[in-house]
């Protein structure tokens, strides 16, 4: 062990970040459906537990107890970014914009979906008057409760029903650049700053193009290492 090294930290946030996208770019070109699910759901898991991660990401910037921080741990995702913006900057998050119903809409699928449990199917006429099962929904996000019948489509919405709460999170509420968001939530550093070292998601040409494509905007955090 070498003392003169610096120590650093891994929030895991930037491999959970890049699991969300490039999981869902597979689902998109998986060889047969049953993959394509599979990954779409990986995906989908994989964007829940990145937002939670930048949640904690915050809060490791705050002076505040770790008996206290227990207590936040086990906050729901939006008190804790709540919690941040009210310590750090007197703000409080709208929960009347879409943005804000949308990420919580996400959240109450994922619990549906870890807390699974025996859910009546809704029948829906096809062609020649037959009738096919199909899950209920979630109510604006149009995600199927059930994960069976989560697909691709589902995936990329609820990465951008992440990374547009991210943009008003990170942006438009705690007015941080690209660099200052970078340099909390993807931090290498025990206690995040706006200017520590950090190392952003990595994403080849291939995978920009593509969510440029699907409309998925990253422009509220920097790519690579910065420090």
């Amino acid at each position: 062990m070498n003392n003169d090294l610096p120590k650093i930290f891994d929030r895991a946030t930037k491999t959970l970040c890049e699991d969300s996208l490039h999981l869902c770019y597979e689902a998109t070109i998986a060889s047969h459906e049953m993959a394509s699910r599979a990954l779409a759901r990986a995906s989908f898991l994989a964007t829940t537990m990145f937002l939670e991660a930048s949640a904690n990401a915050c809060l490791d910037t705050l002076e505040i107890s770790e008996h206290l921080l227990k207590k936040i741990d086990k906050f729901p995702v939006a008190q804790k970014f709540e919690f941040f913006a009210q310590t750090k900057f007197g703000e409080r998050i709208d929960y009347s914009l879409h943005t804000v119903q949308h990420f919580n809409e996400l959240f109450q699928v994922r619990n549906r979906f870890v807390h699974s449990r025996a859910q009546a199917l809704e029948w829906k006429s096809i062609d020649n008057g037959a009738f096919v099962g199909a899950a209920p929904t979630s109510k604006s996000l149009n995600i199927p409760l059930i994960s069976t019948y989560f697909t691709v489509a589902h995936a990329v919405c609820s990465i951008n029903v992440c990374h547009l709460f991210l943009k008003y999170f990170l942006i438009d509420l705690c007015k941080f650049n690209a660099y200052s968001s970078t340099a909390i939530v993807f931090s290498q550093v025990g206690q995040p700053t706006t200017t520590g070292m950090a190392l952003g998601p990595f994403l080849y040409k291939h995978m920009q193009d593509w969510l440029k494509a699907e409309g998925v905007l990253l422009g509220h955090f920097e790519h690579g290492f910065h420090s």
